[in-house]
């Protein structure tokens, strides 16, 4: 395989490991578990091939917008990041051994707490790429359906929803980490 799970430390467990993002409430039953990794990625960012999985109707304006997002934020030439729809049903979904780090990102109408007949199969395809170990990097909806398709619980609380954006500046300590 061209990505091999690297060994896994352990932390002592939680009753629950809780996170809360855009109205909902994640609570999950895994062990918490931590790798450190030290790569540049910028550098990298630039010859990897990324997968963005989307669950947007087609005619959803955001679908184009995401991408151009993650082109920018990745600052990776465009066609070195092809997307799939997870929604439709099709035959087959695409080869992983083409890409080297998934994306998941928002869902304009698509709901894993209030789920559908869609549900079941996009679960299995995350279960697919976490068995695979391919590098994830999951936003918003896209956490939400891993912590789903991981086990965890998914629930709407408005009274703790968190909206909106935050500058973040990396500390000295972590520039050193």
């Amino acid at each position: 395989p061209r990505w091999q799970r690297p060994p896994l430390t352990k932390l002592p467990r939680p009753a629950t490991s809780q996170i809360l993002n855009l109205g909902c409430f994640y609570q999950h039953p895994l062990p918490l578990i931590t790798f450190t990794v030290s790569l540049d990625l910028h550098r990298m960012s630039k010859h990897l091939r990324y997968l963005l999985l989307q669950a947007r109707r087609q005619e959803d304006p955001m679908r184009e917008q995401e991408r151009t997002c993650f082109l920018r934020a990745l600052d990776c030439p465009a066609e070195r990041l092809a997307t799939w729809d997870l929604i439709p049903e099709t035959s087959s979904g695409p080869r992983w051994t083409d890409y080297d780090v998934i994306l998941l990102g928002g869902s304009g109408n698509y709901s894993v707490v209030d789920g559908g007949p869609w549900l079941t199969r996009v679960l299995e395809t995350i279960q697919e790429i976490y068995e695979r170990a391919i590098p994830t990097f999951a936003s918003c909806w896209g956490f939400q359906i891993i912590s789903k398709a991981l086990g965890g619980d998914v629930i709407t609380n408005l009274d703790q929803a968190e909206l909106g954006t935050t500058d973040l500046t990396l500390t000295s300590a972590g520039e050193s980490d």
